[in-house]
Formats: C-alpha cells, sequence, structure tokens
C-alpha cells in the first residue's frame, strides 16, 4: 500500500513538472476599430466687411440719384458778391462698409438669411419708422438755409460740394454724433454740416417695433455757389 502511494505521489510530481515547464500561453483579446463618422453641418460666413471709400461715395451717390428731392424754394443768399445756397435730398441707408463677395458654402443647404437691422451700439438703420426732421424736407432746407455759413475757404476758391453726412440720433431724436466717410475736401464743408446738424432742433425719433429707438441716417447736404 505504501509503495502504491509513493508510485502515485511521484506521478503527479511528474506532471506538475512537465507543466511547469510548458510555455506559457497567452490569451489574444482582438478589439474590432469602429470608425464613427460624424458630419457636421458647415456653414461658411461671408469674409469681415471692408471699409471702401470709394465704394462708399459711390454707393451714396447712386442713392442719391434715386431719390433727388424736390429743388429748395428758398433762394439762398448773397455772399461777398456771390451767390450761394445749401439744401438737402431726402435720408437713405447708411452704410458703414461695402461687404465682399460671399465665400462658398460648403453646407448642404443655404444658411438662413439674416437681416441686419442695428449696429453693435444699437444704432438703427433699418428702423420699422425712419427718423424724420419736424415739418419735413421742406422745413429741413428752411433750417438749413438759415443756419449754415457757407465755409469762406471755399468761397474763396469758389467752390461747390455735396456732403453725406451719417448722423447718430438719440431715443428723443437729438442729433448726437455726426460723421462723414468721405474724405474732407480741405475747403470747411464737412465742418460746417456738422455743426447745423449738432445743433438742430430734435428729429422724430426712428421707431422699431413701435419703440422709439436710436438710429443713423445719410443726409446728402448741397452746397452751391455761383
Amino acid at each position: 500500500m505504501e509503495k502504491r502511494s509513493l508510485a502515485i505521489l511521484s506521478a503527479v510530481c511528474l506532471i506538475l513538472a512537465s507543466c511547469n515547464n510548458e510555455p506559457a500561453t497567452s490569451t489574444e483579446v482582438v478589439t474590432d476599430t469602429v470608425t464613427v463618422t460624424k458630419t457636421d453641418t458647415v456653414v461658411t460666413e461671408a469674409p469681415a466687411a471692408i471699409v471702401d471709400t470709394a465704394a462708399i461715395v459711390a454707393f451714396y451717390e447712386a442713392e442719391h440719384a434715386k431719390k433727388k428731392g424736390t429743388p429748395s424754394k428758398h433762394q439762398g443768399k448773397k455772399v461777398q458778391g456771390k451767390q450761394v445756397t445749401v439744401d438737402s435730398d431726402p435720408v437713405f441707408l447708411t452704410v458703414d462698409a461695402m461687404p465682399s463677395a460671399p465665400a462658398a458654402s460648403t453646407a448642404a443647404a443655404a444658411p438662413e438669411k439674416i437681416v441686419v437691422v442695428h449696429d453693435i451700439e444699437m444704432y438703427y438703420f433699418i428702423p420699422d419708422v425712419a427718423a424724420s426732421f419736424p415739418g419735413g424736407e421742406n422745413a429741413f432746407d428752411k433750417y438749413l438755409a438759415d443756419n449754415i455759413e457757407y465755409p469762406e475757404k471755399a468761397l474763396d476758391f469758389v467752390q461747390s460740394h455735396t456732403v453725406y453726412a451719417t448722423a447718430y440720433l438719440d431715443t428723443d431724436g437729438k442729433i448726437t454724433k455726426v460723421d462723414f466717410r468721405n474724405k474732407p475736401t480741405g475747403f470747411g464743408f464737412q465742418d460746417e454740416a456738422r455743426r447745423v446738424l449738432l445743433n438742430s432742433p430734435n428729429w422724430s425719433p426712428a421707431s422699431h417695433g413701435g419703440v422709439a429707438v436710436k438710429s443713423k441716417i445719410t443726409i446728402p447736404i448741397h452746397f452751391q455757389i455761383k
């Protein structure tokens, strides 16, 4: 019995020894690579608008040609023996920059059209109701005729000119700022137009959605001398 037990024990030891001498095996876990393709809708915006003075002035002149007002009933006055008149034409849309051509969109569908009606400072240039001078264009021409002083240098050199004044109005219709996109001529037309506009009576303010809003308008003002 003892010999049999020893034989069995020896056999077990031999089996264990042979197992320990076998090379280790490894289990390979294969992970499939799953590629998920996500297609985003890409809307390519137009490049930032660039201020192009020549293009803006050309735009103003084209708009002005389409909106010639009625001739002023104010015959002007004589200054230094010269007949001078100053009047205006109807206001029109203010343009700060001419947009460049839009880039081609990579989206499947065209992006939704967005109409911008005011700038970052909340000055509306496309309000529901535009600002207007009390009494209309003729009343405004009378104000100009009564208050503008023809620039002395322009008188000396017999110069006529049309300025396109951008007027910024607050919610009470008061003009708080005036600027010009085209360069000054050096004869004082812009300075005089700015002075008179800043001192004008309050306009009827623009409104949007039934609420008075800040706005900006472009006013063509003609200085003429004969």
